[in-house]
């Protein structure tokens, strides 16, 4: 399972890599081990881009954004 999208602030940060480097490679580890893998990365990503406050501090979720990874969870269990 990946985290949600963090903010362009914390994307912005002296990294070589970022939240949506890690969900790639993250899937890309779990197909090759035949495992199931929940992209809560892609679950938050377009509420990111619609500027939704899913974060209070750009990264961890309040509880918008921790309803929206259950809820991405839950249809993943679901519909699994």
């Amino acid at each position: 399972m990946s985290a949600n999208a963090a903010s362009a602030v914390d994307e912005d940060k002296d990294r070589s890599y970022n939240q949506g480097d890690v969900s790639r490679v993250t899937q890309e580890l779990a197909l090759e081990l035949g495992i199931d893998f929940i992209s809560n990365y892609a679950a938050t990503l377009q509420s990111k881009i619609d500027g939704v406050a899913y974060t209070d501090d750009g990264l961890h979720p309040n509880d918008l954004g921790h309803r929206m990874m259950f809820e991405n969870i839950r249809n993943a269990v679901i519909n699994a």
